[in-house]
């Protein structure tokens, strides 16, 4: 769960982060940036950029590594955005349910009970998504509204007896994509990426990207 949410909070900060002048490269031995082409991941998708990056190379500009961090940051977006598909092949499309419906299921089935904007924050997925995912996982039954008298406005949802029997049914299939993904990694390895996943999970969660982008 702590991957996925991972995968998950990495695609959506470097999508809706910052922009940043990272272009750099060396033509016949010169070091020099691109005046006015800056890397706007808000409005470029990371992959197509790079994609571009690579055609540069081939046609003899040689890129310049600005830092391993950043290097890090590419191999950490590919990542998030790999890991959606075995996640929708392997689970979400054989149980009948979308990616947003199989996330939140994953969410309330490991959180409990959460209003709307909690499971958007939680997941990284945009409100209106949310809203209709939840729309469809309560006609199926598989979600439930709980009362809140404390707090009226606030209308969180959790897993009821028929969700909980679907979550459990698609446990084998999350598994497999679990084994698949990091079955070759060893015990101190996973350990480690634990502990690294939950340090830039805590990292995401707490900046303000619009400051950190200048916004």
């Amino acid at each position: 769960m702590t991957f996925l949410r991972h995968c998950l909070l990495v695609r959506h900060t470097i999508l809706n982060g910052a922009s940043s002048n990272i272009c750099y490269r060396r033509y016949n031995g010169e070091e020099r940036d691109f005046p006015g082409k800056r890397c706007i991941f808000a409005s470029v998708p990371l992959i197509g950029y790079l994609t571009g990056m690579l055609q540069d190379a081939a046609d003899s500009a040689q890129i310049i590594p600005i830092s391993s961090k950043v290097e890090l940051l590419v191999q950490l977006l590919k990542q998030a955005s790999l890991v959606s598909h075995p996640m929708r092949e392997g689970v979400a499309e054989p149980n009948g349910i979308s990616v947003n419906e199989l996330k939140i299921m994953m969410c309330l089935g490991g959180e409990g009970a959460l209003a709307g904007h909690e499971i958007g924050v939680l997941m990284a997925i945009p409100p209106m998504n949310v809203s209709r995912a939840i729309a469809a996982l309560e006609t199926r039954g598989w979600i439930e509204s709980v009362r809140n008298p404390v707090n009226k406005r606030r209308k969180p949802v959790r897993l009821s007896d028929a969700g909980w029997t679907a979550y459990r049914a698609m446990t084998p299939d999350v598994a497999t994509v679990a084994e698949t993904l990091l079955g070759d990694l060893t015990a101190n390895e996973r350990a480690v990426l634990s502990r690294v996943t939950a340090k830039v999970i805590a990292v995401m969660e707490r900046e303000n990207w619009s400051t950190v982008a200048g916004v």
